[in-house]
């Protein structure tokens, strides 16, 4: 379990932090297109989350805390209280792994310290990319708007809008890879692969892919061929960021159409996404976290 600490002064102040649960996050779809203004679908994830507690022994969001004081829409009396009764953010979600660690904690702190509460996602993702920037040095904001809002995002055009349909994920799952990984590292070997033209067509018809995979999703239709064809163009695009020892998982899955794999956010490591394309149950030595809701 995860716990970031808080060192303690002397000044007291008589708020109350908020007693919310902050989930984790799954990039359905999206993953490195979605940089380049491309479609996205993420889903809060109730597997892994985090939450405030006090009476914590520690110092080491003292750093972060410093850097908060500057966002003129914090409060920073509130920012005190938490520090003088020892507030901490104990959480499940995996460093690493792509499930938003630092973005559930940025959206505690907006919840806990804002200074004013908005329905605005824009206003929201901005001040959330502000608060996650401190770990990322660039944030798009959406990690943290996901476990803000805790509902499904849709992100088209560079908007971003809650999906008010229901997603039926009966038949998807977090694949463990058992590694993490470093997202910077892999972002950047991203930008480098752009420069190549036969790339960027390989991109655009990767956006096409996963355009209508999220409309086959949201509708109901035939998710099952669009997984297909972003699992065998993403094995191709992105060997870098698929460990050696998944490629033969990932090329059965395709071979033997039980089952197909694709990246979750930056790959690499950490939670692949796994759509069961059979109606038997799949057996991965407990590998296996289902996102039916």
């Amino acid at each position: 379990m995860l716990r970031y600490f808080v060192s303690t002064y002397s000044q007291k102040h008589s708020f109350i932090l908020t007693n919310r649960t902050y989930n984790a996050k799954v990039l359905l779809l999206g993953e490195f297109t979605i940089i380049d203004g491309g479609c996205a679908l993420a889903i809060p994830f109730p597997g892994f989350s985090g939450h405030w507690k006090s009476g914590g022994h520690g110092s080491s969001l003292t750093a972060f805390f410093e850097y908060l004081r500057s966002l003129p829409f914090i409060d920073t009396n509130k920012i005190q209280y938490a520090i003088d009764e020892k507030y901490e953010f104990e959480s499940t979600i995996p460093n690493g792994y792509g499930l938003g660690s630092s973005g559930a904690l940025s959206a505690a702190c907006l919840d806990a310290f804002g200074l004013e509460k908005t329905e605005s996602t824009d206003k929201l993702k901005f001040m959330l990319s502000e608060i996650e920037s401190f770990f990322h040095g660039k944030s798009s904001g959406l990690d943290p708007l996901i476990s803000y809002i805790n509902k499904p995002l849709l992100v088209s055009d560079d908007s971003v809008s809650v999906c008010q349909q229901p997603l039926d994920l009966a038949n998807f799952h977090l694949y463990d890879s058992e590694k993490n990984r470093n997202t910077r590292k892999l972002v950047n070997i991203y930008n480098q692969k752009k420069v190549d033209p036969g790339f960027k067509t390989m991109l655009s018809v990767l956006n096409k892919y996963n355009h209508a995979l999220i409309s086959a999703i949201i509708n109901k239709e035939n998710v099952s061929a669009w997984m297909k064809k972003i699992s065998r163009l993403q094995l191709e695009c992105f060997p870098e960021m698929i460990p050696n020892d998944l490629v033969s998982t990932w090329r059965y899955g395709l071979e033997s159409d039980q089952y197909y794999m694709k990246l979750s956010g930056a790959g690499g490591g950490g939670f692949f996404l796994l759509f069961n394309n059979s109606r038997n149950a799949l057996s991965f030595d407990n590998k296996l976290l289902s996102l039916k809701s």
